[in-house]
This record gives structure tokens, C-alpha cells and sequence, in this order.
């Protein structure tokens, strides 16, 4: 006569907990790496708005230490106030925008 395999009431237990333990340790897992995921494209975005800032302050750098020299103020006077270089002459041509 062969016995037939039942399994105890305590066996069953501890196959669904395990079983139940297995599914909790995956789901948890997959939390983890999704977490993981948003929290590396937030650094990326965060990274590549540091670049573009850097970028923006290198340039304002530029402009404030070209602002800082004559040649600035040289084409400043030169194309805002009208000013001339001793020696030089001032050429003024009359255009006709009347349309009669």
C-alpha cells in the first residue's frame, strides 16, 4: 500500500508563507528600483540645468569684464553718444524719405 503524500496543516503554512514573503520581497524590490530610477532623472535634469547655468554666468562673466575695458567705452561712445577720435572725421549723409 503507498501512503499518500498530504501535506500538515504546518507544512502549509510556512510554503505560503514563504511563498507570501517572496511576492513582498519582490514587489519591494521593484519600489526600490523605481525609486532609484526617479531619483536618477531627477539628477540628470538637475545636472543639466547646471551646465545651462554655468553656461549663462560664463557669459555674463564675459560681458562684465569686456564692459570693464576701453574698448567698451570706446564703441560705447562711439555708437550711442556719436563721438569721434581726435583727428578723424565725421561723415553725415542726408537721406530722402519723403515720398511726394
Amino acid at each position: 500500500m503507498a501512503r499518500s503524500r498530504r501535506r500538515t496543516p504546518k507544512a502549509r503554512f510556512w510554503i505560503i508563507s514563504i511563498l507570501l514573503l517572496l511576492c513582498i520581497f519582490s514587489v519591494l524590490s521593484n519600489m526600490e528600483k523605481n525609486i532609484l530610477r526617479d531619483r536618477e532623472d531627477s539628477i540628470n535634469l538637475l545636472t543639466q540645468e547646471i551646465r545651462e547655468w554655468e553656461v549663462k554666468v560664463a557669459d555674463a562673466r564675459r560681458k562684465f569684464d569686456f564692459a570693464n575695458t576701453d574698448k567698451f567705452a570706446e564703441r560705447l561712445a562711439r555708437t550711442e553718444l556719436g563721438y569721434i577720435m581726435p583727428g578723424e572725421i565725421l561723415y553725415v549723409t542726408k537721406t530722402d524719405n519723403s515720398s511726394d
